[in-house]
């Protein structure tokens, strides 16, 4: 009788920790990004279009000076 009680407490237990578990999101396709991963991603298309525009100034400028 003793060894059922002690069975079921720990059955009881177990259940108890898997149920209060924390159960996992479901996950997104590799290919689907976060709103942070999004913005971080637009951000970098910015600067790298500002660094492009100055780079063709400086080119521009240099064509310049060299024509002179």
């Amino acid at each position: 009788m003793m060894k059922i009680k002690y069975v079921a407490t720990i059955f009881l237990h177990a259940f108890i920790a898997a149920s209060c578990a924390p159960k996992n999101p479901p996950e997104k396709p590799p290919s689907v990004l976060s709103d942070a991963q999004q913005h971080t991603l637009e951000k970098a298309k910015e600067t790298e279009d500002i660094l492009k525009k100055a780079d063709e100034e400086r080119r521009k400028k240099l064509d310049e000076m060299e024509g002179k």
